[in-house]
């Protein structure tokens, strides 16, 4: 296969998966689009080149050359860096004559994507599995107990039951997360963009967050400007993201105050959440949107957090085709802001 038709090169230019022919030799005869985009190499210099120079990797180039010695098909799926790290499964198929040496026809599919999706799942299953057994563990110990006798423990009896009501409520906060979360990635919860007046979502969200806040002896400040024009969003989505931002701003903060503000500027409505709290080291600011992860596991669970209250906030943002800011320094606390279109 010395020169491809013209048609057929425009036909494996459209395939997504990656495309590559070499000779019995093992030099290449031509590329397709997508394998010079999946390894990050310029398809003009593919033809007349071996694999190791157009690609330089010596597990691909030992893989191509027993197929082509053994003159066998084979797949296999490949970990490389090209300069990126990527997942890729390769299937080597012969092509040519039967009476003589035949050359390959390499089909790439990048499977990056995919198994990232994979591991995501494993994780996910693993936390939600360890989150749901903690409390399940408490209720059902002081369960038991009940039964074994210390209903009747006058002294103790209303401290275990008050313990399990709190589990519950653990239990039930997980779950409640967990769904909302769901519905938000998978594009069922419905966006419906009205405006509103950001007063009314800012009482709102002191009003809920309020108990807790008293509880921490906390003071919710709300600074919005004089006449401030309504904004035009999902109020429900935004009062969910912003009552999670002023969540954690109150169960990390004590006799302090968490202010709540708002601003136009480049064509953006700006709502920020500003505590003088623990704060967030500055290495695990990338990290404290994934779902699951905790800055402080030590305190987020005395404070009854799901860990999954900052990836919600994330989603609601992306529907809103805006975003989430945070500056952190330990012990000088957080600002948060979400950001979307005016």
């Amino acid at each position: 296969m010395s020169q491809q038709d013209p048609k057929v090169e425009k036909m494996l230019d459209n395939l997504s998966e990656g495309v590559m022919f070499l000779d019995e030799n093992g030099k290449i005869v031509s590329v397709n689009n997508a394998l010079a985009e999946i390894f990050c190499v310029e398809k003009e210099k593919a033809p007349g080149s071996s694999l190791i120079e157009y690609i330089r990797n010596h597990e691909l180039e030992n893989f191509i050359k027993n197929a082509l010695e053994s003159q066998r098909g084979a797949e296999q799926e490949f970990e490389l860096v090209t300069p990126v790290e990527i997942v890729v499964r390769i299937k080597a198929l012969l092509y040519g004559s039967q009476s003589e040496k035949r050359g390959l026809l390499v089909v790439i599919n990048d499977m990056t994507a995919t198994r990232k999706l994979e591991r995501i799942r494993v994780e996910f299953a693993a936390n939600v599995s360890h989150e749901l057994k903690t409390p399940l563990a408490a209720i059902k110990g002081y369960i038991e107990t009940l039964q074994d006798g210390a209903i009747d423990d006058k002294k103790n009896n209303i401290k275990f039951l008050k313990i399990i009501g709190e589990q519950v409520e653990r239990l039930d906060r997980l779950i409640s997360d967990l769904l909302e979360l769901s519905k938000i990635e998978s594009g069922k919860k419905e966006i419906t963009l009205a405006r509103f007046s950001i007063n009314e979502l800012f009482d709102s969200v002191k009003f809920i967050a309020g108990h807790a806040a008293e509880k921490k002896k906390v003071v919710i400040k709300a600074q919005i400007p004089p006449n401030f024009a309504d904004v035009l969003a999902d109020k429900n989505m935004m009062e969910i993201a912003l009552l999670n931002l002023v969540d954690n701003a109150v169960k990390f903060s004590s006799n302090s105050e968490v202010v709540i503000s708002v601003e136009r500027s480049d064509g953006k409505v700006k709502l920020t959440v500003s505590d003088s709290g623990i704060g967030i080291p500055v290495e695990l600011l990338p990290r404290i949107f994934e779902r699951f992860f905790r800055a402080d596991k030590a305190r987020s669970r005395e404070f009854g957090g799901t860990g999954l209250g900052l990836s919600i906030v994330k989603h609601v943002m992306e529907v809103h085709h805006g975003s989430v800011l945070v500056e952190s320094e330990p012990e000088k606390g957080s600002k948060f802001t979400l950001a979307f279109p005016d």
